[in-house]
């Protein structure tokens, strides 16, 4: 049985960053049953890219943007209970 593969990204003002992950992974990225980013108060089009890509898409407030355990936790709303971190 093949593994559940879920992808998180999170980021800021991450526009160009996401179109390049994204071209650059196109093997990894078909593989995904959910792609999810979590955007930290951007104020560029990262949402509409990753909307537009088909992503799941988390928006952050500015209160909890930058908030390193709240932006840690996304990871559990993916697959809860069957997240494995692979280093």
């Amino acid at each position: 049985m093949t593994p559940a593969v879920a992808i998180v990204i999170i980021g800021r003002n991450a526009a160009g960053m996401l179109r390049n992950v994204q071209r650059r992974n196109l093997a990894i990225f078909a593989k995904a049953q959910r792609i999810v980013y979590v955007d930290s108060n951007s104020t560029d089009q990262s949402c509409n890219i990753a909307k537009a890509s088909g992503w799941t898409v988390v928006r952050l407030g500015p209160e909890e943007a930058f908030f390193q355990p709240r932006r840690g936790a996304m990871w559990g709303s993916v697959l809860p209970g069957r997240l494995h971190l692979v280093p």
